[in-house]
């Protein structure tokens, strides 16, 4: 439990890495209009990680994989020339 915690909506944004307007334009859509220094419930807390996460999910890896091999794959060529 987050009881003891006050997580503002400034904090949530600066750990997110985000402007607060994001945060509070997602929270607007389910609870009533938040400032930045509003201190959020752990529910408020809860819909926002779950609105990144799953607005930041990763569908696949592939690409990311291929590119990993390839350079990979570059810097042994380079290594064996040496």
């Amino acid at each position: 439990m987050i009881e003891n915690i006050k997580y503002k909506v400034a904090d949530v944004a600066k750990d997110l890495k985000l402007p607060v307007k994001d945060i509070v334009d997602t929270l607007s859509e389910k609870f009533p209009a938040k400032k930045a220094q509003t201190v959020l419930t752990e529910q408020e807390l809860n819909y926002v990680f779950e609105h990144y996460t799953k607005e930041k999910e990763v569908t696949s890896f592939e690409g990311t994989l291929q590119l990993y091999f390839e350079s990979l794959s570059q810097n042994l060529q380079t290594a064996q020339r040496i």
